[in-house]
C-alpha cells in the first residue's frame, strides 16, 4: 500500500501524464503498478517513464492505423503533435499543410469518435493512444518543419483565444517560427490592462525558459529574443520577482547586438478564460 499521503496527487498527476484518462491506458498503468507493488519509488519511477504496458498500448493502437487510408493515417498524425487540444476550423488549416489531404472536413468527420474525442463544444483531441504518435514515424526535421506550418494554420483563423496563445508559442518555439512567435508577443504586450494579471499567471511558464546567459530561444535572431526577454522581464516582475535580475542582464546583453527585425502579422487574441 502506498504509506505516505503526499504521494498521492503525484501518483494521480503520473496517471494523467502518460495515459491522458483513456481508460485501457490507465488500467495498463495500474496494473503494472499493482503488480511491482506501490511504492514509492515505483510511483515517482513511474512518473519519470511510462510504463511498458502503456507503450504497448500506444504501439498497438499505431499499428491500427496502417489499415487506414492514407489520408486520414496523416491528418491524425500532424494533429497527434497537438496534445493540448484543437478546434475543427484550424485543424482543417492543419490539413492544407503541404501536402494537402483531399475533403479534410469529411476526413475530419470520419475520425471523430474513433482517433479523435470531443473535448467540449468547439474544442477536440486525438485519442491519448496516438499522442506524439507522428514522433514514431517521422523524422525531427519533418517534425520541427509541422510544427511551424501548424502554429500558421492556428494564426489564419478567427476568435483566437489564450488556448491558442499557447499553442502558436509552443509550436513556434518548437518549429523555430519566428513570425508566429512574434505574433503572440506581441498581442500579449499590446493586451489591457485589466487583463495583465490573469495573463502573468496563465504564462508565468515563459519565465523559466532559456535563463542561462549564453542561451538564445531563437539563437542568430536577436529582435525576436529582444521581444522575448522583454514579455519575460514584464512576466517575472509579477510571479517570479526573484527572476528579474537575471533576466534583465540577459536582455542587456541581447539589446548591445544590432536587430534585424523579422515580418509577422499582429493578430488579435482574445483574452478570455476558455477551457479547451
Amino acid at each position: 500500500p502506498l504509506t505516505n499521503p503526499n504521494l498521492i496527487p503525484t501518483k494521480k498527476m503520473g496517471v494523467s501524464e502518460h495515459t491522458g484518462g483513456h481508460p485501457r491506458l490507465v488500467h495498463a498503468w495500474l496494473v503494472q503498478l499493482q503488480e511491482e507493488g506501490w511504492t514509492e519509488q515505483n510511483i515517482l519511477t513511474s512518473i519519470l517513464q511510462p510504463p511498458e504496458e502503456v507503450k504497448e498500448e500506444r504501439e498497438a493502437a499505431r499499428l491500427l492505423l496502417t489499415d487506414l487510408p492514407k489520408g486520414r493515417r496523416e491528418f491524425l498524425y500532424r494533429l497527434s503533435l497537438m496534445p493540448i487540444g484543437f478546434r475543427k476550423d484550424y485543424a482543417l488549416n492543419v490539413a492544407e499543410i503541404p501536402e494537402p489531404i483531399f475533403h479534410p472536413g469529411d476526413v475530419f468527420s470520419q475520425l471523430v469518435g474513433p482517433w479523435i474525442d470531443q473535448v467540449s463544444e468547439t474544442y477536440y483531441t486525438v485519442s491519448p493512444l496516438l499522442t506524439n504518435a507522428a514522433k514514431d514515424v517521422w523524422s525531427e526535421n519533418r517534425i520541427k518543419d509541422l510544427h511551424a506550418y501548424i502554429a500558421n494554420a492556428i494564426l489564419k483563423t478567427k476568435n483566437l483565444t489564450r488556448t491558442e496563445a499557447w499553442a502558436v508559442l509552443t509550436h513556434s518555439m518548437i518549429g523555430q517560427n519566428r513570425g508566429g512567435f512574434i505574433s503572440v508577443i506581441y498581442a500579449l504586450m499590446t493586451a489591457q490592462e485589466d487583463d495583465w494579471e490573469n495573463l502573468c499567471q496563465e504564462f508565468s511558464w515563459l519565465v523559466s525558459i532559456k535563463t542561462d546567459p549564453h542561451e538564445e530561444l531563437f539563437p542568430g535572431h536577436a529582435f525576436v529574443n529582444q521581444m522575448f526577454r522583454s514579455l519575460q522581464y514584464r512576466i517575472a516582475v509579477e510571479v517570479r520577482p526573484e527572476l528579474v535580475p537575471k533576466i534583465l542582464e540577459i536582455w542587456d546583453k541581447v539589446k548591445c547586438i544590432r536587430l534585424f527585425r523579422p515580418q509577422f502579422h499582429k493578430v488579435k487574441i482574445r483574452f478570455v478564460v476558455e477551457i479547451p
